[in-house]
């Protein structure tokens, strides 16, 4: 329900398919949990898809930066 509404928020035009990945580990995400997250985003940039317009680059973050910018989200 929560990737629903955070889908309606940020893709209110519904032009195009949206693809939204949660990231979620019980209690909080590990060293490992960052690295594969990183990894994953480094593929999607250089093996984009046709109709991929955009990808964060979280896969060029430092991983404390990523960890930092999921404590400000307050959704640990």
């Amino acid at each position: 329900m929560e990737a629903a509404k955070i889908v309606e928020e940020q893709f209110p035009n519904h032009v195009g398919i949206s693809l939204l990945l949660v990231w979620y580990q019980h209690g909080w995400l590990t060293e490992q949990d960052f690295h594969t997250i990183q990894s994953l985003y480094v593929e999607m940039e250089g093996n984009s898809l046709n109709e991929q317009s955009i990808a964060p680059p979280f896969g060029k973050l430092p991983k404390e930066v990523l960890k930092n910018l999921l404590q400000k989200t307050g959704k640990q």
